[in-house]
């Protein structure tokens, strides 16, 4: 299958072959149930990601997914912020990054599976780069995720370490202001620390001492 137009998007990509083999995928979108199936075989712990989940519903999502993308091709700052969402939806559900590759093989076999003698090396080309940058992208979802959730940390840290300074102040303040002589001494003996009820203890009692 040649295009006659072979103008590439902003992301390197061969946006006319890309949609125009998408054109006959949408009418075979049986592709999609086809993919699910042979990724629950090989790797059948990702069902547990579908557990609540109705995959009718879930294979019309993928499919809508993949409309939005092939839509936007041309102009990937429409469509970047949201595959950046969804990669760190996947980040939160414990999705790993390499799970991406098996991912893309599946569905890669299942388009070309789908599209038949149509589907050309040019095809396989052009669908492999595409959804090695859709991979991408998603995953740069999973660095804004980390980086949020130092963020949140640090913050945590920073609010948890106030507290303990207020409350050291505090106690500090009791022990100054206590009518009980307080000292202190660390393991050598050496005082660290004495109130004011000791100072005035000890210039009470400075001539006997």
């Amino acid at each position: 299958m040649q295009p006659n137009n072979t103008r590439k998007s902003p992301l390197g990509l061969n946006v006319e072959l890309l949609q125009s083999t998408f054109k006959v995928l949408v009418k075979r979108r049986s592709f999609v149930k086809k993919f699910y199936n042979n990724l629950f075989l090989e790797v059948p712990e990702a069902k547990s990601y579908f557990q609540n989940t109705d995959m009718v519903q879930q294979q019309k999502k993928l499919l809508g997914a993949l409309k939005t993308v092939v839509a936007k091709l041309h102009d990937p700052d429409a469509m970047i912020p949201g595959l950046k969402s969804l990669g760190e939806f996947h980040s939160k559900l414990g999705v790993t990054p390499d799970s991406y590759d098996v991912v893309n093989r599946h569905l890669l076999a299942a388009m070309k599976d789908a599209a038949g003698e149509m589907w050309s090396d040019e095809c396989q080309i052009a669908w492999g780069d595409a959804l090695n940058t859709v991979s991408s992208i998603m995953q740069e979802g999973y660095k804004e995720e980390r980086n949020s959730m130092t963020v949140d940390t640090n913050l945590k840290n920073n609010a948890s370490s106030g507290k303990a300074e207020a409350e050291l102040v505090k106690v500090q303040g009791i022990l100054d202001n206590a009518f009980t002589p307080i000292m202190m001494i660390d393991r050598d003996f050496v005082i660290t620390y004495v109130n004011q009820a000791t100072v005035n203890l000890l210039e009470k009692n400075q001539e006997t001492l």
